[in-house]
């Protein structure tokens, strides 16, 4: 972990409290920053460690309160307060569930395939998905076998350039 200069803030007067900001701490692991210590520290937990602490009772678990929160409220109630305000009587879970459905529904919107010139369009990103693993996994395996050989004989060549160059010396 790889830190700057530490500031430590008090987060509301009644709170005891102290959140410690450290400004540019960096994941060595993958090269994220954070501002907020307890920020990087989660995504090591979630991202690294894979913790994953909340459990619900139908056995999914989840890195945060929120997310567990949010998936109960979508999955195990019926509980939807946010109506599509196009008047079609339809009601979401959340704010992201209704602007999906305004995009996919009233303006249309269409998800692109841009694997290699492909140019398929799809109404929904799942069938994109669906369609990309369908269409393009082998193509996909066969380009990273293909890589994977290429940087195998790069890495040759440049170690016989590297003694040829040490022979001449």
């Amino acid at each position: 972990m790889k830190q700057g200069h530490k500031i430590s803030i008090k987060l509301f007067p009644y709170d005891d409290a102290y959140e410690s900001i450290t400004c540019g701490l960096k994941c060595e692991l993958c090269k994220k920053s954070f501002k907020r210590k307890f920020s990087y520290e989660r995504h090591i937990r979630v991202v690294h460690l894979n913790q994953r602490p909340y459990e619900c009772s139908c056995s999914k678990s989840f890195a945060t309160k929120e997310q567990i929160n949010r998936h109960i409220i979508s999955k195990h109630t019926n509980d939807k307060p946010f109506s599509c305000e196009k008047g079609c009587e339809k009601s979401f879970t959340s704010k992201n569930a209704r602007l999906y459905h305004y995009k996919m529904y009233h303006e249309n919107q269409k998800f692109k395939c841009n694997f290699l010139g492909c140019g398929r369009e799809f109404s929904a990103l799942k069938h994109l998905r669906n369609h990309s693993e369908k269409s393009h996994q082998e193509t996909l395996q066969t380009l990273t076998e293909k890589l994977t050989e290429k940087s195998a004989i790069i890495k040759k060549l440049k170690a016989k350039i590297k003694k040829l160059k040490k022979n001449k010396q």
